[in-house]
């Protein structure tokens, strides 16, 4: 698991995004939203399979870190997304 196996788009966004996995090994990831202050959103979504729609209303407008941990081995990728 690689961060170029993961897209993030619309990137900045203002309400729902889609976090695309482009890599080779079928796993289950769970994503979490973290702000500057490395604060983690009470949201926490489960991604099995090659897209996830994250909703994002509600939530601030500012630059956060999507934390995507692999449920089987607990590799971790950032990518980073900004809401408008």
């Amino acid at each position: 698991m690689r961060a170029a196996d993961f897209s993030v788009s619309p990137n900045p966004a203002i309400g729902t995004v889609v976090l695309r996995y482009n890599g080779k090994d079928a796993s289950t990831f769970r994503v979490q939203l973290v702000n500057q202050y490395g604060q983690v959103n009470s949201r926490n979504w489960l991604m099995n399979g090659t897209a996830l729609a994250l909703d994002l209303s509600g939530v601030h407008a500012g630059t956060y870190l999507l934390l995507i941990i692999d449920k089987k081995t607990g590799d971790v990728v950032q990518r980073q997304l900004v809401k408008l």
